[in-house]
């Protein structure tokens, strides 16, 4: 009795139950596959894992194998056991933070608790990404036992599977503390650490069935994606934001750098680089896509510091430091950003009802979630298209995939699943490859852009092959039906109507080829000044202004990385009706009688002044 009172004793109480009113917080609840972008992707992915889909080969996204661990949706197939991983990664992520700062102060480790919780009103990428920065610092702290810490390598191992930036965040931070390992001779302890990692990975990714010799084009194409989508998906922040941002940024950042330069030993050059590491992907992660995204770095850019306080000796100073990174914290979250301060409580308050519901019920809470799938199913039903597909494969030509599996269709993806996600030339490339090698039978269509892009910039090559070799059979409620021809009706590139450079914002008259169908290609090449401000913040945006012969104008996004071998311009193809005509007939009502290319450039100082373009008239064999 005694020796399990002492154990109870030194049993880690406060911090699991720190962990645990964080976790109620942000516990995770499956919602219902519907055909629209963000459930798609969650479910494409899920039911990829179940069909045996190859990650690297077959498809790619922003996650691996174990990407439904990040993603709370489903389609029913293990509702229950799925909300229970999620929850108990959830929670091994969030004690692995609270185990970082188990030696501090109460009011430090309630701060760090208080900050994971407030996560409630977004979704959990901060604390993923802060977790993995955890792990390496308490494998800087040299204060743990080693199986623990290996439980801890193992951990950033799993999360590198279910989402590729933090992998690499993960796998980055623990690469410092390996190095530092090797340049203090402990050669062991070093590769046990690199070991455990790499043996995680393999043994997770083998679990999931998928084949070894595809990882590293896993890692190569996820890397490709990850790079397009910095370029790809950006948003602007309005000009007074980025102040505050930076404010919070330096505040966070400098003090960490003046300790280093005070102490000037290995071990707190590596704490600067593991900080930094942090700070700098958050930074990206938060920033790219603005709104709520930005929430990602406000909560790690006071994590960090709370992080590194405990290898700092003055702790007043420290404690100085952590309450002005507090108060920045409280003011950014509940005054620079007013609509998720008024999720929070909300959104706490549900997700924490459900969790205790889920925990007393033994998970039979999420039966309410599962008697509602098969009305999902059945209100989701296209009867006409179903009877005409059959047992043939399909595919959809934007991101509407979750209407294929509702419907239970043979579906046959692309290697980007959506069209938005093809950023740049080798990932389109890809694609088309794949459409060229594995075409479906058919290709479901509904109106769908994001970004307000350019209608048919995204997946450029994909969609041009699409017009030679489909046509449309049949149109369901919103949906329009393409069947592949027997005989394909290939473009042919008929002349060369421009050929010339163009300064940013400059007019480029077409009235006498409006009735015409044209490619337009760009050569799109930014300075290395502005590759560089891009790295350390984001790329201008690139907009198309087009006027119509009715002297309508409209303005649209391009993807700057996905320009070289250019898209359809005119007709402009906006909706399903006009895809439908132009496929028909090779014509459209949506026509182009002038168009200009503008920069952007938001806070990026080195703007791309001028561009080449060449406009193509092709035939359409029609």
């Amino acid at each position: 009795m005694k020796t399990i009172l002492n154990a109870l004793k030194k049993f880690n109480w406060i911090d699991i139950s720190l962990s645990f009113l964080a976790l109620l917080a942000i516990f995770p609840n499956p919602y219902h596959t519907v055909p629209e972008l963000d459930s798609s992707w969650q479910a494409v992915l899920e039911f990829g894992l179940f069909n045996n889909w190859q990650f690297g080969k077959d498809i790619i996204f922003t996650g691996g194998p174990l990407s439904f661990l990040y993603a709370p949706t489903s389609i029913g197939y293990i509702p229950k056991l799925q909300v229970l991983l999620e929850a108990s990664l959830l929670f091994a992520v969030i004690f692995v933070v609270q185990l970082a700062v188990r030696k501090e102060h109460i009011a430090i480790r309630i701060l760090t608790f208080a900050v994971l919780a407030c996560g409630a009103a977004t979704s959990r990428d901060g604390i993923y990404l802060i977790s993995t920065t955890a792990i390496a610092v308490i494998a800087l702290q040299n204060s743990i036992s080693k199986p623990k810490l290996l439980a801890c390598v193992s951990l950033a191992a799993l999360l590198g599977l279910m989402k590729f930036t933090i992998g690499m965040l993960g796998f980055t931070s623990l690469l410092i503390v390996v190095g530092l390992r090797l340049w203090d001779r402990k050669t062991s302890e070093a590769f046990q650490i690199l070991g455990t990692y790499l043996g995680t990975v393999i043994i997770l990714w083998i679990v999931t069935g998928q084949s070894i010799l595809n990882l590293p084009a896993f890692i190569y194409h996820s890397l490709s994606l990850s790079q397009g989508y910095a370029w790809g998906m950006h948003l602007h922040e309005p000009g007074e934001i980025f102040k505050y941002l930076m404010l919070i940024l330096l505040s966070s950042s400098i003090p960490i750098f003046i300790w280093t330069l005070i102490h000037k030993d290995r071990k707190a050059w590596a704490i600067l680089l593991v900080a930094a590491l942090g700070m700098f992907v958050s930074w990206k992660t938060g920033i790219t896509r603005y709104g709520t995204h930005v929430f990602y770095f406000i909560q790690v850019a006071v994590l960090i510091p709370v992080l590194v306080l405990t290898f700092i000796e003055n702790k007043r100073n420290g404690y100085l430091w952590i309450a002005c990174c507090s108060i920045l914290f409280c003011w950014s979250n509940f005054l620079l950003l007013p609509t998720n301060s008024n999720k929070l409580i909300e959104r706490a308050a549900v997700q924490g009802t459900f969790g205790l519901k889920f925990i007393f019920s033994a998970g039979n809470e999420v039966r309410k979630f599962s008697d509602l799938v098969p009305y999902v199913k059945t209100s989701h039903t296209l009867h006409q298209i179903k009877e005409r597909v059959g047992e043939e494969t399909v595919d959809v030509l934007y991101y509407h995939h979750g209407i294929l599996l509702l419907n239970k269709l043979n579906y046959v993806p692309r290697p980007t699943i959506q069209n938005y996600a093809a950023y740049n030339e080798h990932l389109t490339q890809w694609n088309l490859q794949h459409l060229r090698d594995i075409p479906p039978q058919f290709i479901l269509c509904k109106d769908g852009e994001i970004d307000a892009r350019y209608p048919t910039t995204a997946d450029n090559l994909f969609l041009r092959e699409v017009f030679e070799n489909y046509s449309p059979v049949l149109t369901e409620e919103d949906w329009l039906l393409l069947e592949r021809n027997q005989v394909p009706a290939p473009f042919t590139d008929l002349t060369i109507i421009d050929d010339k450079k163009i300064i940013m914002g400059e007019e480029v008259d077409i009235s006498e080829h409006t009735n015409k169908a044209l490619w337009l290609k760009i050569g799109y090449n930014p300075s290395l000044l502005h590759k560089a401000a891009s790295f350390l913040y984001k790329p201008e945006i690139l907009i198309i202004e087009i006027t119509t012969p009715t002297n309508e104008t409209m303005r649209y996004r391009l993807i700057g990385k996905n320009l070289k071998h250019g898209f359809l311009l005119n007709p402009t193809l906006d909706s399903m009706k006009s895809m439908e005509s132009f496929l028909n007939t090779g014509q459209s009502d949506e026509r182009v009688s002038q168009f200009s290319i503008h920069s952007d450039a938001g806070m990026n100082p080195f703007p791309t002044k001028e561009i080449s373009i060449e406009l193509v008239e092709l035939s359409t064999q029609q």
